[in-house]
Parts: C-alpha cells; sequence; structure tokens
C-alpha cells in the first residue's frame, strides 16, 4: 500500500502546472501593420555597435521594429524585422539592434526555478547576413531588465526551438529599460546576474543585425516558468505523509 500511496503522490507531483508567462502567435496585426494595438513596444537603435540610444518604432510601418509579414512561418502572419531599417553605417559589420517586448504582464515566479522558451525563427537576406536572439524579461515593474547571456537566432530556419533559462547568475545580465537603449546590444552581457524571483511584467527580446540586408522572422514563441524539482518533492512528501497519517489514525 505504501507503494501505491508514493507512486500517487509522485503522480499528482508530475500534475502541478508550469506557469505560462507569455505566448504570442503574431496572428493578430493587419498584413505590413504593426503590433502596438496588442501591447507590444518596440525599438530600434541607431547605427553602429554600441546602440545606446533607441528610437520608438512601436506603431510605425515604414521603418518598424516588428511588423506583420505575408510570408508566416506557420498560419497567416509571423512578426519581423528588417535590418534597412536600422540605417547603413559605413561598414556593415555590428550594424544595430531592435529591442521588442510586452509590459504590463503580472506572472508569478517566487516558487519557480526556470524558463522554458520556445520559438520558430527564419533568418533571411545574404549567407554572411544574421540576426541573433536574447530573451530579456522584466521584474516587479522597474526600469531594469534581465537579459540572458545565450543568444539564439543566426542565419538558419529552425522550428520549435526549445531553450531553458534558470533563475542563477550564469544566465542573466542587467539591462537598463530599453527606451534608453542597451549598451552592446549586439554582443550580449559579458557576465551574469541572478534574476531575483519574484512577479515577471514583461517580456522582451533583443534582435542583433550584423548587415542592413538582414531580415527575420519570428513565430509562435513561448515562455513558461518551471517548478523547481525540490518544490515538488516537498509536495509529494507533504501529501504522502498526510495520507499515511490519516491510515494511521483512522
Amino acid at each position: 500500500m505504501k507503494h501505491l500511496l508514493l507512486s500517487l503522490s509522485l503522480c499528482l507531483c508530475s500534475l502541478l502546472p508550469a506557469a505560462i508567462v507569455f505566448q504570442e502567435d503574431f496572428e493578430s496585426a493587419a498584413i505590413n501593420g504593426t503590433y502596438a494595438s496588442e501591447g507590444w513596444v518596440a525599438y530600434r537603435s541607431g547605427r553602429g555597435a554600441a546602440g545606446t540610444t533607441f528610437t520608438d518604432a512601436s506603431v510605425s510601418t515604414g521603418d518598424g521594429a516588428l511588423l506583420s509579414t505575408s510570408s508566416p512561418i506557420n498560419g497567416t502572419r509571423s512578426g519581423t524585422m528588417s535590418g534597412s531599417n536600422l540605417g547603413s553605417p559605413a561598414g556593415n559589420e555590428n550594424i544595430g539592434q531592435f529591442f521588442i517586448g510586452v509590459i504590463g504582464l503580472s506572472s508569478d515566479i517566487s516558487t519557480l526555478d526556470s524558463f522554458d522558451f520556445s520559438y520558430d525563427f527564419s533568418g533571411g537576406g545574404s549567407s554572411s547576413s544574421s540576426f541573433r536572439i536574447g530573451l530579456a524579461v522584466q521584474d516587479g515593474g522597474s526600469t531594469t531588465w534581465y537579459r540572458s547571456v545565450t543568444e539564439y537566432g543566426g542565419n538558419i530556419n529552425v522550428s520549435d526551438v526549445m531553450a531553458s533559462h534558470e533563475f542563477s547568475s550564469a544566465s542573466w545580465g542587467l539591462w537598463e529599460d530599453p527606451s534608453d537603449g542597451f549598451a552592446s546590444a549586439v554582443g550580449g552581457p559579458s557576465s551574469g546576474t541572478t534574476l531575483t524571483s519574484g512577479t515577471v511584467t514583461g517580456v522582451g527580446f533583443v534582435f542583433g543585425a550584423n548587415r542592413s540586408s538582414a531580415s527575420a522572422r519570428i513565430d509562435d514563441i513561448s515562455l513558461t516558468a518551471i517548478p523547481e524539482p525540490g518544490t515538488l518533492s516537498l509536495f509529494g512528501l507533504a501529501l504522502l505523509g498526510s495520507i499515511l497519517l490519516r491510515r494511521r489514525f483512522a
């Protein structure tokens, strides 16, 4: 009977839900329109590698940082960005970056352990052009964001990419509010810092383009917060103990 109860408790542990922090399938905007009405903010950098000054490009369809495309990865829409909207500095390297994100969220992560970040991505342009993606989260509504040290993307097409980010210092770098710019955003942060577990109030993505010919489409973004293994184990032990105690005094 004890073995049965233990198995039952472990099964119940596995049913504890992960917290869906954010999802986006990019199906809502009109073709070549922006996603501003859906809550997205978008900034694009000036020229050069540092990109310390960002221009608000949330609602502009002429040089918008995030537009709807009629050439989707999935469904009928995808989000798209073009390096040509960043300008053409002398030389093509490290042309600049975009920041896109959604603020005003409220997802409790105080008892959770890590994020699972999944997306579909399609890079375009010449064979030497590429986009790189960094995940960013805003914790507690402050002007400081946490940017993932690990970057993704490139000049290849990928589907159902899954990446996991722990809340530990190995995964994150501190960033100012994107409206003030992300210093050296193309290269990403060189060292990590601890993501304070609390409430996620914003989710964003930094895209670094190395050429004006680079383009990128992104689709089916999902960010899910995963419970700590220790939390699941404690829950199971507590449940098992409660059942055994009831049986003992029955």
